[in-house]
């Protein structure tokens, strides 16, 4: 069952998609039921219902064009609330004691930067004591509460990921499994590319440069949490979990014919232009630098007032026949933020594109594709 062998106490993470419809709450509980009667212990992660936390963001910007930025973390930590109830009445409907509990209410301490907070402390014995009692403890993730102000906090995109990664690290478990849409880390995303292959074994620290380049696997935070805390990991399909998915194993432990050139140039610009969106809409006040960079150098650079043109490029088809799987020449574009409280830029998303695709001026943000070439 589920691929288990000498696991007895697991972390899972539930992705928005898991869990988007009554109907795929309950599947959820039928598999989480299957292990707990399998003497498995539980943690259950979740995150919002399916594009909930779009809708609340779009809810918020109907109100006012800058929503103020610790109302709006309170706005967003509703949607894996609803989650987790939901999931834990299911549960118990099931047969099961199982109890939900907020950020807060789990010992998920953070800095108090609104929107993007840093997990500083995990101060979880309530969550020890539920297990002990035997309970399924479900959790809301993306959310803390901050140390310094007590305010209710959210860890940014993806932040689910780094509430279940940084509990596993906590409490020490088997395993902390991640389960998705897809069945596990793909050479590309499935949707776009086909052909797409899983790769059965992946090492930590190439995981977190995946993630870095905009692989949207797990959040880029928790491969890192991951990578330094040796913190067994499996991504896996939600829908089918007799399958092993994907292992992150130890970086020192070699993985044959797979390596970071086979996959950088299949990290989608498409998820890179909803990941800039996203954080632009969740981080009003950022300072935003949009940086081109060639093998050979920086090119130009941009900012805040670039960055709708940079995601209308993103949205066109490459149309110079580059090979996908041609490095050679290529250039590098990056879109960093700065927070008016911190003092280094953060990085948000990375695209490898074709060297021949041209930034032509460094006044406004023009990006231009070569023209095709005449048969």
């Amino acid at each position: 069952m589920n691929g288990l062998k000498n696991v007895s106490f697991l972390v899972i993470k539930l992705g928005g998609a898991t869990l988007s419809t009554v109907e795929k709450i309950k599947k959820m509980a039928d598999e989480i039921s299957r292990l707990k009667q399998a003497g498995v212990s539980l943690i259950v992660v979740v995150s919002a219902m399916g594009k909930t936390t779009e809708d609340l963001i779009r809810l918020a910007h109907q109100v006012t064009a800058a929503p103020q930025r610790r109302e709006l973390d309170m706005l967003l930590t509703t949607g894996e609330r609803v989650s987790m109830s939901l999931l834990c009445m299911a549960l118990i409907d099931r047969g099961h004691s199982a109890l939900s509990l907020t950020g807060s209410q789990a010992g998920i301490l953070t800095t108090d930067s609104h929107s993007h907070a840093e997990i500083v402390e995990v101060r979880g014995q309530r969550v020890e004591q539920a297990l002990q009692k035997n309970q399924i403890v479900v959790l809301a993730g993306f959310q803390g509460i901050s140390t310094v102000t007590k305010e209710i906090t959210t860890l940014g995109r993806g932040g689910s990921d780094i509430t279940a990664v940084s509990m596993a690290d906590f409490l020490k478990a088997d395993e902390c499994q991640i389960w998705k849409e897809v069945p596990g880390v793909m050479t590309a995303d499935p949707n776009l590319f086909p052909d797409a292959q899983i790769i059965e074994k992946l090492p930590a620290d190439l995981l977190c440069e995946l993630t870095t380049w905009g692989a949207q696997v797990v959040n880029p935070r928790a491969a890192t949490w991951i990578h330094q805390k040796k913190i067994q990991t499996r991504v896996k399909s939600a829908w089918d979990l007799t399958s092993q998915g994907t292992q992150i194993v130890s970086s020192e432990i070699s993985v044959p014919s797979f390596s970071a050139v086979n996959i950088l140039p299949r990290v989608h610009r498409f998820n890179s232009m909803s990941k800039i969106q996203n954080f632009r809409e969740l981080n009003p006040f950022c300072d935003f630098q949009i940086v081109l960079q060639s093998i050979d150098g920086v090119w130009l650079s941009g900012s805040n007032e670039d960055l709708d043109q940079l995601c209308h490029f993103l949205k066109k088809p490459m149309t110079d026949g580059t090979p996908e799987n041609e490095i050679e020449n290529f250039q590098v574009l990056t879109v960093t933020h700065s927070h008016p409280n911190q003092k280094l830029p953060s990085s948000i998303a990375k695209m490898v594109i074709p060297s021949s695709v041209q930034w032509t001026t460094a006044n406004s943000a023009h990006f231009m594709l070569p023209a095709k070439q005449n048969a």
